[in-house]
C-alpha cells in the first residue's frame, strides 16, 4: 500500500523520478523501484517524497509502520491511516466508495469517517478499508486505540462533574 500511495502522489506532481531521487539524495532508478513495491523506503526517503509531491508525510507513516511490520497504536493514527488508503486506492469519492459498498454508507457517513469525526464499529469500517482495498487485520488496532481514547475521553469527561451535579 505504501507504494501505491507514494506512487499515486508522483503521477499527480509534476517532479520526474530523477528530480524525487534528487530531493531524496538517491537514484532516479532507486525512487522506481520504490514506486513499485520492489524496494522499501526509509522513513526519511518516505517523507521527502511525500513532501515533494505536496503530500502529508502523515498521513503515509501508518502505511509505512505497516510495511515495516510495525503496529503503533495512537488514535490520531487511524484517520491518517485512512487517509493513506484513500491515497493509496487513487483517491476514488465518496460516491464512489459508496457505490462499491451497494450503498450501505451514505457518502455523508463515508466523509465523516474519513474525516476522523465519526469512528463507526468495527463491521463498517472492515467493509470500508476492504473498498479502500486495505488489509483490515493492518487497520484493526487503529482502530481499538482510537475507540479506547474515545471511551477515555468520555469517561474523563463525566468524572469532571461537580459533586453538586448529582443533586
Amino acid at each position: 500500500m505504501l507504494a501505491r500511495a507514494l506512487s499515486q502522489l508522483q503521477r499527480r506532481s509534476p517532479l520526474t523520478l530523477r528530480a524525487l531521487g534528487q530531493q531524496a539524495g538517491v537514484s532516479a532508478s532507486f525512487v522506481s523501484r520504490v514506486l513499485s513495491g520492489e524496494r522499501l523506503p526509509s522513513w526519511h526517503i518516505t517523507r521527502v517524497i511525500a513532501t515533494a509531491c505536496g503530500g502529508d508525510p502523515a498521513d503515509l507513516q501508518p502505511l509505512w509502520n505497516e510495511a515495516r511490520g510495525l503496529r503503533p497504536a495512537e488514535p490520531a493514527a487511524l484517520g491518517a491511516a485512512l487517509r493513506g488508503l484513500l491515497l493509496a486506492d487513487a483517491n476514488p469519492s465518496a460516491h464512489q466508495l459508496s457505490s462499491r459498498l451497494d450503498h450501505t454508507l451514505s457518502t455523508h457517513e463515508i466523509c465523516t469517517i474519513l474525516e476522523g469525526a465519526y469512528i463507526p464499529e468495527w463491521e463498517t469500517l472492515w467493509r470500508l478499508v476492504s473498498a479502500l482495498h486495505g488489509r483490515p487485520e493492518t487497520i484493526r488496532p487503529l482502530w481499538a486505540a482510537a475507540i479506547r481514547s474515545q471511551l477515555h475521553s468520555a469517561a474523563a469527561g463525566a468524572s469532571c462533574l461537580p459533586a453538586g451535579a448529582f443533586g
